[in-house]
């Protein structure tokens, strides 16, 4: 990855590592690319991809949005969003914070997604080794609130 394809990809030389979310793949699949160096670790020439399933809500609310988009690293359309994801890891997990705007998400400030280790350790295990684990040591991860029946 060069200075060329850097500046393609719309990467200044401050940033080492980003995430990026696509803004529609369809129903319920969220696709997440990393840009970032730690070869051992990484999935792609670029960093790393992940695909999972999600509420249908949360990729709804992806799709509707209008921010900027920025290229895919895989084939230059310009299809991503950036600055709207977050991975904070807790005492029991590590979970997926989506800051897109939406009536209905299921936390404070956006949608809360755990990211359990059991699926997740190599995507996990390469945020870490980029800086984009956000880590709350001795904290719990955020659990929504059980709802009451009426």
């Amino acid at each position: 990855m060069n200075e060329e394809w850097k500046t393609s990809m719309k990467i200044d030389d401050e940033t080492k590592a980003l995430i990026q979310v696509r803004r529609n793949t369809g129903e319920n699949i969220l696709h997440l690319q990393v840009y970032g160096h730690h070869g051992e670790l990484s999935n792609r020439e670029y960093g790393y991809a992940e695909r999972f399933s999600v509420p249908p809500v949360v990729t709804n609310a992806l799709s509707e949005h209008n921010g900027d988009l920025y290229p895919s690293f895989a084939t230059s359309q310009e299809i991503y969003f950036r600055g709207m994801l977050s991975v904070h890891g807790y005492a029991d997990g590590v979970q997926l914070h989506i800051n897109v705007p939406s009536i209905e998400w299921n936390a404070p400030d956006g949608f809360i997604l755990d990211l359990p280790a059991q699926r997740f350790s190599a995507f996990i295990a390469y945020i870490e080794a980029t800086g984009l684990l956000t880590n709350h040591e001795g904290e719990q991860r955020f659990v929504v609130p059980a709802q009451e029946e009426e």
